[in-house]
């Protein structure tokens, strides 16, 4: 903005050496003329000012729109990483009752807590993976849902604590959004 500014200062004082140019050229002999002269003066100065005022208007304008589509963006990567936390939260408590409380794949089943596990899988698979702007978030998503979908499976067979290691989901944890 301050480069246009500056063109503009230029151009404004190339049109202002020109009407002096002439005002010298042609100097007023009379009231009359001298009027016409500070009138045309005051034309150019209101042309050159309302252009002024549109232009940063406009550049006001054009800035608030680029804060708010980065508002938005950054509230899109928001909702995006609170689903794969939720997901991770539900796979970590599902863990939990199945390898230390002991709960078998019924009691599961009765808590609902493996329909969360799909729940939270779906939910991963409904994010556009193109908006998710890097390649390791991609990724990461992607690793997420096919371990909520395995665990989910393996509890459903109830051989998770032989199957499972909690350490295997170390790689999804590392989700990198940005």
């Amino acid at each position: 903005m301050f480069g246009a500014v500056i063109g503009l200062a230029g151009a404004v004082g190339y049109v202002v050496g020109w009407v002096e140019k002439l005002y010298a050229a042609h100097h007023p002999k009379d009231a009359s003329t001298a009027a016409s002269w500070v009138q045309a003066f005051g034309s150019i100065g209101a042309i050159i000012g309302s252009v002024v005022v549109v232009y940063l208007a406009y550049e006001r304008q054009r800035f608030a729109a680029a804060k708010e589509r980065q508002r938005t963006e950054q509230a899109r990567v928001d909702s995006y990483l609170a689903v794969a936390e939720l997901g991770m939260r539900r796979a970590t408590h599902a863990l939990h009752l199945v390898c230390e409380v002991k709960l078998s794949f019924q009691d599961m089943h009765n808590f609902s807590e493996h329909t969360d596990l799909l729940q939270s899988a779906d939910a991963l698979e409904a994010i556009p993976l193109h908006s998710l702007g890097s390649a390791n978030a991609v990724s990461a998503m992607a690793t997420m849902t096919d371990y909520l979908r395995h665990l989910d499976a393996v509890i459903r067979e109830e051989q998770i604590c032989s199957r499972w290691l909690p350490a295997s989901m170390s790689h999804a944890t590392g989700m990198d959004m940005n």
